[in-house]
């Protein structure tokens, strides 16, 4: 599912949150994978953490867009930072 969120002044969390809980409704289930563009992660200052919920970056994703999935949240030790976009 592809959500956007311009909301001014929430926290990429909040942002995630958000969209994760209107997945769950529309779905039935909560994701356990987001996918954002790298730009999204240097404006917020670092990887947020949301529990049960991989955040992943991908250039093919907008910024201001957020695409929620399914599949394993394999943790993993640390996440790699995002080269300017």
């Amino acid at each position: 599912m592809l959500w956007v969120d311009t909301t001014p002044n929430a926290s990429l969390a909040a942002k995630i949150e958000n969209g994760a809980a209107y997945f769950e409704q529309r779905r039935g289930r909560r994701p356990t994978r987001v996918t954002v563009h790298p730009s999204t992660i240097l404006a917020a200052g670092g990887y947020p953490d949301v529990p049960g919920i991989l955040v992943r970056t991908s250039r093919t994703v907008e910024p201001s867009y957020f695409e929620f999935n399914f599949g394993a949240p394999e943790p993993e030790p640390t996440q790699p930072s995002p080269k300017a976009a």
